[in-house]
């Protein structure tokens, strides 16, 4: 049974092999049964899956609440007997950012034990066929001693994963965990599975069959934990209302949850005096605002009209869970003054709650009415009319008044410009307290009839005279019955109308087709000030202008916030040349940063007026080039630099060799440091293929060229000699001859004689070497000659010859057109030597 394997760990529990006969290839149990849980299984399930990447999960700080319910329950979950939990919520709501924030941290901290993420769109991942074999594997993985419970199954029935999913569930998951658990004394590894999205297994049925499973194995006790969402579905709503799932589940009903949960965040903006408040901006960074779908939105808008004392605000609290200030129903007034926004519950919907028309407030001023009616308009493409069933047919009641006052705004806003990029407007009809035998579609059908009757009546420009309504408005309609009276039926219409709101991938979603007048969330608190001073102050609002001030100033803001960041990247690189160093790669990290650098502003920029976020973008790239030439220059002189130092080198060292192997090594290195800069240059230079390496591979060449003709020159140019004969005294002479030759090596012979018959001679010498603009490039340090004694010493000579050799650099023997020779007897040349080594750019001899 043990054959071949080591590190064996077992824990209690008894064990049988037996002997299976060999299956004939191509038969379903020729194959291993590792091998067909891993060809059933679907790796684009998992949490950690690379074709979710990158999965939606609640941004920091964010559903807190939530998450902490959550976590108590997972906590608790053995001690509460409840070892399910039903997450459920709408389309949209983000149940599924919640389960992958919630996998991630149980993967953190080693206590998931296997996931498994529906998608509707995803054939490996929308129906019970891989379910039952991807939480299986995940669990052998987790907890390899249950591997060979799983495979035993497999190897005894081959075709167990064409079963129904509860069948699965049980032979490959139930009965061999019990096996499992009950073979050891303590179990302690990971026990939470996560199921999200089961709606959208696209079998009710197969739905119904996993919780069955899940719940069986529930009752058995076994020592795992079901995190499970889903939408508010009929049949699992009613299967989770069941008996069996009472006593073992925790039900989350996330709508209820958000809305009784959430803080007050509502935020007036133009008080009763037509005034702009401050204060947006930091609002919207608190409500956290998050993309909706594939499109990169991260924020839909909605405004309500309607008469006083309508209910609107009540409606918006209903359907967003919003916290608008609702009417006293003991008492009538106004309750919303002026205009106020909030978020939805989902952090994806901005919803405007503007003052009721006909005001007792405001009297016959129907100024703010028409200005509130144009700002709704320029700030939102959907827009809720709230009537309710007995106003229906009447001119004030059912807000024709305003109706009409916002199809002439519309007109004046919208009726020449390209409705392929301002489309229409959708106007929702919702129809309150709808208690009569009278249908929808009858109700609809008065109100058109009034609308198009405004529509003819008023005036338009002749270019618009041949369209109609529809062309310029589109018209929805729902219904809803009395809030208090029919409180349960309002609800199941309230949840099914929010659904509308949320869930992109409804049928009937409102905000199809109408994100034309989008404004990103980090922009809209300037776009609504710039907006509402023009309407206040009654200008010409001119929507594309509007949009394009916007975009100067947020895609100038970007774009200055990422040359902050970058140009501190920059900077170091640039400190890094400026220190003579050579960056490998630079061209590449260059290219790499440019490329990231437009992504990010991409990213945040793109949302704005195309024309001024391209002209912006454009204006990004010239800063961006215009700094990194910086480098591609230094980058360049460095090479430079350094290749004729190390061509300086190369002569040095070739100098030993005869005339022709030393051409030849010259040559050769002239053509690889050639090689080597043109590489260089084109790996610098490929962020911008203008950028100019040719001219500065020209330079190099010519330099090394320069060099190596006066290399060849100098060998053949004979060496510089000196000669300096001096009296330094009364019968007293010091003769020195100085040769620098044009390797660098230098020889000093130095004649002393001493006559005087008292004093001794201490001769010292140095010599300085100069160029042909006499300026010093080399000196020698202080040479001490042999002590002469004078004519009275016997046995010290009078005279003789000290020679010293010492060696420059091969440049300083080149360069070397005079030699100049100061000799003394006795007095130090030490300052004369410090006076001319601490000039720049002279060279001293060893």
């Amino acid at each position: 049974m043990f054959e071949g394997s080591s590190n064996i760990l077992v824990v209690g529990g008894t064990f049988h092999q037996e002997n299976l006969t060999q299956s004939p290839p191509g038969s379903p149990s020729a194959v291993s049964g590792f091998e067909r849980l891993v060809q059933a299984a679907s790796p684009a399930a998992f949490h950690n899956a690379g074709e979710r990447f990158s999965p939606p999960k609640c941004h920091p700080n964010t559903r807190l609440d939530i998450l902490k319910e959550i976590n108590h329950w997972i906590d608790n979950a053995e001690d509460s007997g409840k070892s399910i939990l039903w997450m459920n919520g709408d389309a949209g709501i983000g149940k599924s950012a919640i389960a992958q924030t919630v996998a991630e941290r149980l993967a953190e901290e080693e206590r998931l034990l296997a996931s498994f993420f529906f998608s509707k769109d995803d054939t490996s991942r929308n129906s019970a066929s891989r379910f039952v074999a991807s939480i299986a594997y995940q669990l052998v993985q987790q907890i390899p001693l249950l591997m060979d419970y799983v495979v035993t199954v497999l190897d005894r029935d081959p075709l167990i994963l064409n079963l129904s999913p509860d069948a699965q569930f049980s032979a490959l998951i139930t009965e061999p965990f019990l096996s499992f658990t009950a073979s050891i004394s303590f179990y302690s590894s990971p026990s939470v599975v996560i199921v999200d999205g089961l709606d959208k297994c696209e079998d009710h049925q197969d739905q119904i069959l996993i919780l069955n499973a899940i719940v069986s194995a529930s009752q058995k006790n076994l020592p795992l934990s079901f995190f499970i969402s889903t939408c508010p579905e009929e049949h699992l709503l009613e299967k989770f209302g069941s008996d069996s799932m009472e006593t073992r589940c925790k039900i989350l009903i996330l709508n209820d949850f958000l809305v009784h949960n959430r803080p007050g965040e509502e935020i007036q903006i133009i008080n009763n005096k037509e005034e702009y408040l401050e204060g947006l901006e930091n609002q919207i960074v608190k409500w956290g605002m998050r993309p909706v779908g594939l499109s990169g939105v991260d924020n839909r808008s909605v405004a309500i009209i309607g008469s006083q004392s309508s209910g609107k605000s009540t409606l918006l609290n209903n359907i967003f869970g919003t916290n608008f200030v609702v009417m006293d129903p003991h008492s009538r007034g106004r309750t919303t003054n002026g205009l106020w926004l909030s978020c939805d519950a989902t952090r994806s919907i901005i919803v405007m709650d503007v003052e009721g028309s006909d005001s007792g407030s405001r009297g016959d001023d129907r100024q703010f009415e028409r200005k509130a009616a144009l700002f709704a308009l320029a700030c939102s493409r959907l827009l809720i009319i709230n009537i309710w069933e007995n106003q229906v047919g009447l001119f004030n009641g059912s807000n024709m008044a305003l109706l009409k006052t916002i199809i002439e705004e519309h007109l004046y806003l919208y009726g020449k410009l390209d409705r392929q990029v301002y489309g229409p407007p959708k106007l929702l009809f919702i129809v309150q307290a709808h208690t009569s035998g009278t249908s929808l579609r009858s109700l609809a059908q008065t109100i058109v009839k009034d609308l198009k009757g405004i529509w003819e009546a008023i005036q338009k420009p002749d270019e618009l005279s041949g369209y109609g309504l529809q062309n310029y408005f589109d018209l929805e309609f729902e219904s809803l019955s009395h809030l208090t009276l029919t409180s349960q039926l309002y609800g199941s219409q309230i949840n099914s109308l929010r659904r509308r709101f949320l869930d992109p991938e409804h049928p009937n979603y409102l905000f199809k087709n109408i994100s034309s007048n989008y404004v990103p969330s980090e922009g809209l608190a300037l776009y609504m000030k710039t907006t509402w001073d023009t309407i206040r102050n009654n200008g010409n609002l001119n929507l594309p202008g509007q949009h394009e001030i916007l975009a100067q100033t947020m895609c100038g803001r970007i774009s200055l916030g990422l040359q902050n960041d970058y140009m501190s990247r920059l900077s170091a690189q640039e400190d890094i040349l400026n220190g003579g160093a050579v960056i490998d790669g630079l061209g590449v990290m260059m290219r790499n940063w440019e490329a990231e650098l437009l992504g990010l502003y991409d990213e945040r920029a793109h949302r704005y007026a195309e024309e001024v976020y391209t002209r912006k973008r454009a204006e990004l790239v010239f800063w961006y080039r215009s700094e990194t030439s910086t480098l591609f220059v230094c980058q360049l002189r460095n090479l430079h630099a350094s290749m004729i130092a190390g061509f300086g080198s190369i002569i040095e060292d070739a100098d030993q060799k005869e005339d022709p192997e030393f051409t030849d090594l010259l040559t050769a290195a002239v053509r690889q440091f050639e090689d080597e800069f043109s590489a260089a240059g084109q790996e610098a230079s490929v962020l911008d293929p203008s950028w100019d390496w040719q001219s500065a591979c020209q330079s190099l060449k010519s330099d090394l060229s320069k060099r190596m003709e006066e290399a060849k020159k100098g060998r053949k140019e004979p060496p510089l000699s000196k000669s300096k004969d001096e009296k330094v005294a009364s019968r007293k002479s010091i003769s020195t001859k100085a040769t620098q030759y044009r390797d660098g090596r230098m020889v000093v012979e130095v004649h002393t004689n001493c006559k005087d018959k008292t004093h001794g001679l201490r001769g010292r010498v140095v010599v300085v070497v100069r160029d042909k603009s006499y300026n010093p490039i080399g000196v020698t340090r202080p040479m001490r000659c042999t002590t002469r004694g004078g004519l009275w010493d016997p046995f010290t000579p009078s005279s003789g010859k000290d020679v010293f050799a010492m060696r420059f650099s091969r440049e300083v023997g080149q360069r070397a057109k005079d030699l100049e020779i100061h000799q003394t007897d006795e007095i130090s040349l030490e300052p004369i030597f410090q006076n001319f080594s601490g000039i720049a750019g002279v060279a001293v001899a060893v």
